[in-house]
């Protein structure tokens, strides 16, 4: 409904690089996207995950998701609540 984000995106990652919660895991997709890991930004709900891909080099954004009666603590990764926050 709020249109089409895919040409955003260099790609689509799971686990079949690695745990979500391992550097070793953004360290395999920045080679597979082929850019150096301070040029990605890896946004996610999951402060483990943000540690890990902060870890191996990576940008980090907390994704806030409204409405979150209990949101997690964004630490020192940056919040985001919209895709319009990365953007600006």
């Amino acid at each position: 409904a709020d249109g089409d984000l895919t040409t955003f995106l260099r790609g689509y990652f799971d686990t079949e690089f690695g745990p979500k919660k391992s550097a070793d895991s953004y360290r395999r997709i920045a080679d597979a996207i082929g850019d150096p890991p301070a040029e990605i930004l890896f946004v996610s709900d999951v402060p483990g995950e943000l540690d890990a891909a902060r870890e191996a080099g990576v940008r980090t954004a907390l994704c806030v998701r409204a409405p979150s009666p209990s949101p997690p603590a964004a630490g020192s990764h940056p919040a985001i609540g919209t895709f319009d926050e990365i953007l600006s």
